[in-house]
């Protein structure tokens, strides 16, 4: 898979289901964050006990840290911006477990904003599956979208803010 693009099957429901407070709780620049670690626990390499990576994001002061089953997805709360979040992640995995782990952030709006765009009608179930491609920040949509191999009467994509979703 080409650096910069990550791939992911969520469902709203997964999504909701993990978030640590209730949104009506948060005020001024709090903000409900999902960090997406890459290739972690992926084919027995790259392995971090979810227990201690919620210890790691806590250990930088994060709040309301709650990981999702073993797959280095992890909801949390804090006021920092994406772009410096990243970087203090990917920079204590580094340091706690010898790990050098792409780390890409998406607050609790961008997801709605992802949301907004899907088709009323995709889903995810034994007929349909609906994936995401989450790109890294200075990637352009359009030139990934145009990159894609969409097979005509069978998939569809569509391009969003920091992503491209199809079916």
């Amino acid at each position: 898979m080409q650096t910069g693009i990550w791939n992911y099957r969520l469902t709203v429901g997964e999504l909701s289901s993990q978030c640590p407070v209730s949104l009506t709780s948060i005020g001024g620049a709090i903000m409900v964050y999902v960090a997406l670690l890459r290739g972690i626990n992926v084919g027995g390499k790259n392995k971090i006990s979810m227990k201690l990576l919620k210890e790691t994001f806590r250990h930088l002061g994060l709040e309301s840290v709650v990981t999702y089953i073993n797959s280095g997805n992890v909801v949390f709360v804090d006021h920092q911006t994406k772009a410096v979040l990243e970087k203090k992640l990917r920079q204590e995995i580094y340091q706690e477990y010898n790990l050098d782990i792409p780390v890409l952030i998406r607050s609790l709006s961008d997801f709605e904003s992802l949301m907004e765009t899907l088709p009323a009608d995709w889903k995810n179930d034994d007929t349909m599956k609906c994936d995401v491609l989450f790109l890294e920040s200075g990637l352009d949509e359009a030139a990934v979208m145009e990159k894609l191999t969409v097979k005509p009467g069978i998939d569809t994509a569509l391009q969003a803010s920091g992503a491209l979703i199809w079916s």
